[in-house]
């Protein structure tokens, strides 16, 4: 999340204008998603231990290239980088995860595991603006390097990937490259959290994380300190709904598909207010609760990886969460472009630039009500809230 804080150093280091800045951004979504599926496989033969470190080895000389860039070229590819071993932590997080714990508490790790990520995006922001001001481009970048490196390190040495007596699964059981991906995408769940990880997290990774500023400043009249601090509202929400989605989950499993579907309608909704009311009209606490709500869609897509390990084994389970996350990212990297183009065509001062958004949410939000799960009554009674529910 660095260019947050850094993309006018960026310009200022680079002399470069924001159209440079957002394809550095794109480029490492980019290199993100386009890893996701290797990296779930590679992670799926190697083990979390591994693909954690290797994830973190690529992210430090991602670093290092942006520290020591003094044009474009390089900090380009230091960021490809950073995406590209990005790819591989979240996937081996939730492997570690489900090696480590009972299945029915696996929605409320993957609850965790996010609302800490939301966290360290609130925390990180002053303390990386103070060192770009106090410590200057090269040493801030250069110790995320080394601190970077030193991670790498510590799970490759210390980190036990399963409790004492699980065995791994056998590598020569496992399916080949394509068969393996085959088979997770069979899988109902699997294309169900597909869905659901793209309606509930590209809205929210296409506005905090480059549009919802320039959109709430140039088409609602905010001023740039109040657009941050709307954000900063709504990453705030992400992060404290996050915390709390996986414990609901965990003690009501028979009402997970309802509720997801019930915060996939109000996300919508909000994304229809921010699109269609006209600029500058738009109360400034409208703005607020409509980036709440796209804090909560944000939890509730991370229920996407728990909906879709229902069905899935031990020899795939990084690709089918690498299959997962393929939906929230793949939209956002559209998001970014189209509400890009939308801005130029229509104009800055047009909210209704973040209308590809709003399309691709309920295109999302129709193929969800399309599964069977989401069409049937919820069952009652306490023994429902006992057992895993089958997606």
């Amino acid at each position: 999340m660095a260019l947050g804080v850094a993309s006018l150093d960026v310009q200022s280091r680079f002399a470069v204008g924001p159209g440079a800045v957002a394809a550095v951004s794109v480029a490492g979504l980019t290199a993100y998603l386009l890893w996701q599926l290797p990296a779930g496989v590679i992670s799926d033969r190697i083990g979390p231990r591994r693909g954690l470190a290797l994830g973190l080895l690529l992210i430090a000389v991602g670093e290092a290239l942006f520290a020591a860039a003094t044009t474009l070229a390089p900090a380009l590819l230091g960021r490809v980088l950073v995406g590209s071993g990005d790819a591989f932590i979240f996937l081996n997080v939730l492997r570690v995860a489900a090696h480590w714990f009972p299945r029915e508490r696996f929605g409320q790790l993957t609850s965790l595991t996010a609302a800490m990520g939301a966290v360290g995006q609130l925390v990180t922001t002053v303390p990386l603006n103070r060192a770009l001001d106090g410590l200057g481009w090269a040493t801030t970048f250069w110790s995320a390097a080394i601190a970077t490196i030193l991670l790498a390190a510590l799970v490759f040495v210390a980190l036990r990937e399963r409790p004492p007596g699980q065995r791994p699964h056998p590598a020569d059981q496992r399916p080949p490259l394509l068969v393996g991906l085959r088979r997770s995408w069979a899988r109902s769940a699997t294309r169900e959290g597909f869905w659901v990880h793209l309606t509930l997290m590209a809205p929210f990774i296409v506005i905090t994380g480059l549009w919802g500023a320039p959109v709430l400043k140039d088409a609602q009249g905010m001023s740039r300190g109040g657009a941050s601090a709307v954000l900063l509202v709504g990453v705030a929400v992400s992060a404290v709904a996050a915390g709390l989605a996986g414990p609901w989950v965990r003690r009501h499993p028979h009402l997970r598909h309802r509720t997801i579907q019930q915060v996939a309608f109000v996300v919508v909704a909000a994304l229809a207010v921010l699109t269609f009311v006209p600029g500058g009209s738009m109360p400034a606490a409208v703005s607020v609760l409509c980036l709440m709500v796209l804090g909560v869609g944000f939890a509730g897509g991370m229920l996407s990886f728990d909906l879709a390990r229902q069905e899935a084994d031990g020899a795939d389970g990084a690709s089918t969460s690498a299959l997962v996350n393929l939906g929230g990212f793949s939209a956002a990297i559209f998001g970014d472009i189209a509400v890009a183009i939308a801005r130029s065509e229509l104009g800055v001062g047009s909210a209704l630039v973040l209308l590809p958004v709003l399309v691709v949410a309920a295109l999302g939000l129709w193929r969800m009500s399309r599964h069977p799960a989401w069409r049937r009554p919820a069952p009652a009674g306490r023994a429902a809230d006992e057992a895993p529910v089958a997606a």
